[in-house]
């Protein structure tokens, strides 16, 4: 559960600390209120737990619609699992971070890593390929996206506007 202890409340805010080992390396950043932080098996079964828990969090705190947010959390809870090590290992795991950035919200996918892939999103909608779709989708319809290594593997993340509606 290492990854659960990068996440710490201060005054309602998150900080998140990468190099959780290494304080000389600690990068933190301080953007908003946690609303719900949940770990999940490094397995498919994983996405829609995922996806039902974003909605669930972001409807407790007013948003009408989380359309947007779901889907979005749906392709980094799945790129996480088939492309890092969460999905690799036998007890794999994948943490889901939702933080409210005021009228945005801020979903963070925390996963074990991987020394064969970078996160990228394909410069432009292929139809007949296997791959990139998902991170292109998070590209288009974002506020902002991005990625970082962390001492336990690599966060992926994306903002969304609170009306759902894409950027």
């Amino acid at each position: 559960m290492r990854w659960i202890e990068e996440c710490k409340i201060i005054n309602n805010d998150v900080e998140l600390l990468d190099c959780v080992g290494n304080p000389a390396n600690r990068n933190s950043l301080s953007i908003g209120q946690v609303l719900g932080v949940w770990e999940l098996p490094g397995r498919a079964a994983s996405v829609q737990p995922a996806r039902r828990s974003v909605a669930d969090v972001l409807r407790k705190v007013g948003w009408s619609d989380s359309g947007n947010a779901e889907l979005l959390t749906s392709e980094l809870v799945s790129n996480a699992i088939k492309h890092s090590e969460s999905g690799r290992q036998p007890d794999g795991r994948v943490i889901v971070v939702v933080i409210d950035c005021g009228g945005s919200c801020r979903i963070e996918v925390f996963d074990g890593g991987s020394s064969s892939s970078v996160p990228q999103a394909a410069t432009e909608f292929d139809l007949v390929g296997e791959s990139g779709r998902g991170l292109w989708l998070v590209r288009e319809t974002a506020l902002e996206w991005g990625w970082r290594t962390s001492g336990a593997g690599r966060v992926v993340w994306f903002r969304t506007e609170k009306d759902g509606s894409p950027a």
